[in-house]
């Protein structure tokens, strides 16, 4: 199953995005728990800011596909929302009000997911060809497939209230970001900028997490409907 295009049930997300977290969700119910709240609180405010919209414009969503489904139908979400909300986590961990972390994450949703795709459609034996295929399954299991700093790239946000989208032109048309830094020279720049700018900084790793989200999400199978 390929994760950029696959849909998750909730609980499968859940579960997911708590081991890419350090949390084991069988043994440490009350971190799972915790966890689980903090999901909920950004989705529903993602819905919220979305009926808020006025009518006639256009409605911008950090975490949900289209409008929601049916009563008695799951909500599916993709492999990039997944990647989007586990993010959303870490930004908060880095002192982003949930309230940030959503607008920033909608404000950002074109070039991050496609920053995403073109992530997963890397091979991680070609990206480790030095690593046996057992050893290389644990790696990107603990988030750790990529080990060189200048193969990595990281997602930058101002922090506190100054958080926003930088946006970067871009000669093949695609949604680039100024936020996503590709290489260590793209980071320590945004590095300078902030500090001559006295900002701090938030900054969060892309690659390793894109793979790690993807390995979990696909070995985990969906609760049957009606259980916890």
């Amino acid at each position: 199953m390929d994760a950029s295009y696959a849909t998750f049930k909730r609980d499968q997300v859940e579960q997911a995005i708590a081991i890419a977290s350090g949390i084991n969700p069988q043994h440490e119910p009350k971190r799972f728990d915790a966890l689980r709240i903090e999901l909920k609180r950004l989705l529903d405010r993602d819905r919220r800011q979305e009926q808020e919209t006025p009518r006639g414009r256009p409605v911008r969503r950090a975490f949900h596909g289209e409008g929601p489904p049916g009563r008695g139908i799951d909500v599916l979400y993709s492999g990039y929302e997944a990647f989007a909300l586990l993010i959303a986590l870490r930004l908060m961990r880095g002192g982003l009000t949930q309230a940030r972390a959503v607008d920033f994450l909608r404000d950002l949703r074109a070039p991050l997911a496609g920053f995403h795709y073109e992530t997963l459609r890397q091979d991680p034996h070609d990206l480790r060809p030095d690593v046996d295929p057992g050893d290389l399954e644990n790696l990107i299991r603990i988030g750790a497939l990529i080990r060189e700093p200048e193969d990595l790239a990281h997602l930058t946000a101002l922090a506190g209230e100054h958080a926003e989208a930088f946006d970067v032109s871009s000669p093949e048309k695609k949604p680039v970001s100024g936020n996503i830094c590709r290489s260590l020279d793209d980071l320590c720049h945004r590095l300078r900028w902030a500090s001559h700018e006295g900002h701090a900084l938030i900054v969060v790793e892309l690659v390793n997490a894109a793979h790690q989200l993807a390995h979990h999400l696909k070995r985990i199978e969906p609760r049957p409907r009606g259980r916890r």
